[in-house]
């Protein structure tokens, strides 16, 4: 259960307000830290935005820098089961009594300098990493960048920009390029950055703010061969010429995988392919996750849904698709997206659900017309025998999960 204080903050994750600076102070979390008497002066810190693939990156990142590290900290969000979650060290999130102990400890810092929930858990994240005596920790922004609770950082490591997309326009921006100017607000003065491949809209904005800052800017474009596909294992052949697999389904957490890899060869820490091969073979939480007969997957933009479906198409017999989504979300982008790959599924059923921000099932199943069927609640699936693709948002997991008897098998990330 989240502690009452916490809960009480403002949450823009429930319901965001205009994302500008009367909102959304990027430097409070370093002013917070150095008056609570932090410093981060000498550890690797790698900074990821992105609309799609930041959470995996952030992810593969982590776990590749433990073999070079004792301790690594690692900050994601939102959370699928619970808070701590967000705040993981080698692997394990923070406790709850620990979590606890050190916001008692800093809560009045938190009310004076009127922190939203995001950037209190930001800061409790840094404050605990320092304390534990992370030597690697990785930071994986909120909705955008520029205005990002985790842009307080003047020099970290590394700047990694994954997939930009088309997600919180309302916010962000209604073209890519507005979008790409505020994902790129994370890059700084001289600092690598590592990019994945970008629609050229979106190129051209982060190109042109990394030579304003004067910082090395590197596209990465991975090769790899996807040599076979089951629901158990995916094997791919990879540019050094071996076989890797991976439990992990989708072709695009393979991109993701290997851009984490280029980015610690791009700064000068090798990990060796015996480690690479572990960190690649376990699956991700709740991404293309496969607990039969689910699929469970988190894909709420286009860019998304076409992974997921990409992956899907590998994968005979028939399948069922189950999509909860955030009113919010890029409704009418997807429904183009969903029609052309319909023929992959027998049923496809757009649910409501219960959330702190307004779901949107009917709206999207109104959208989809005779494509789709519509619940006003969370499903109830008794056909055992068929795929059933659940997918659109973190927000259902854990009322779902429970009411099927599913395991969280991610409580921790161990190698």
């Amino acid at each position: 259960m989240m502690h009452p204080f916490l809960a009480s903050l403002i949450n823009y994750e429930k319901g965001l307000l205009k994302y500008q600076m009367d909102h959304f102070d990027p430097t409070r979390v370093g002013k917070m830290l150095e008056d609570a008497g932090y410093t981060y002066e000498g550890k690797k810190i790698f900074h990821i935005a992105g609309t799609k693939g930041k959470g995996s990156t952030a992810i593969y990142l982590a776990r590749l820098l433990r073999q070079v590290y004792s301790r690594v900290g690692l900050y994601t969000s939102p959370h699928l089961l619970h808070v701590e979650e967000r705040i993981q060290i080698n692997g394990v999130p923070i406790a709850s009594e620990v979590l606890e102990e050190v916001l008692t400890r800093w809560r009045g810092l938190i009310e004076r300098y009127g922190c939203s929930f995001f950037e209190a858990l930001t800061f409790l994240g840094m404050a605990y990493f320092l304390e534990e005596g992370c030597e690697a920790i990785v930071l994986e922004t909120g909705m955008g960048g520029r205005l990002d609770a985790t842009n307080f950082l003047l020099s970290p490591t590394a700047c990694i920009i994954t997939r930009i997309g088309w997600d919180h326009t309302k916010f962000l921006g209604n073209t890519l390029a507005e979008i790409a100017r505020e994902k790129a607000g994370i890059i700084k003065e001289g600092v690598k950055v590592f990019s994945s491949p970008q629609e050229k809209e979106a190129e051209e904005v982060l190109e042109k703010t990394a030579r304003e800052k004067k910082a090395p800017l590197l596209f990465v474009r991975p090769v790899y061969h996807l040599v076979s596909a089951t629901k158990e294992k995916w094997i791919y052949l990879f540019p050094d010429g071996g076989l890797w697999e991976t439990t992990q389904w989708g072709e695009v957490f393979v991109q993701n995988f290997l851009l984490a890899c280029e980015v610690l060869q791009g700064v000068g820490i090798m990990v060796s392919d015996e480690h690479k091969r572990k960190a690649f073979h376990k699956p991700l939480p709740f991404r293309m996750w496969y607990s039969p007969p689910f699929l469970f997957d988190v894909a709420h933009n286009p860019e998304s849904f076409l992974s997921l479906f990409h992956a899907l198409a590998h994968i005979p017999g028939e399948k069922d698709l189950y999509i909860g989504i955030l009113a919010e979300k890029e409704l009418s982008r997807l429904v183009p997206c969903i029609v052309s790959y319909r023929s992959l599924f027998e049923r496809v059923v757009c649910f409501d659900f219960p959330s702190p921000r307004p779901s949107g099932g009917r709206e999207l199943a109104h959208l989809l017309g005779e494509e789709a069927e519509y619940l006003p609640d969370i499903p109830i699936i008794q056909d055992r025998e068929r795929l059933s693709v659940v997918t659109g948002s973190f927000y259902w997991a854990e009322e779902f999960m429970k009411r099927y008897g599913i395991p969280w098998v991610f409580a921790q990330d161990e190698l």
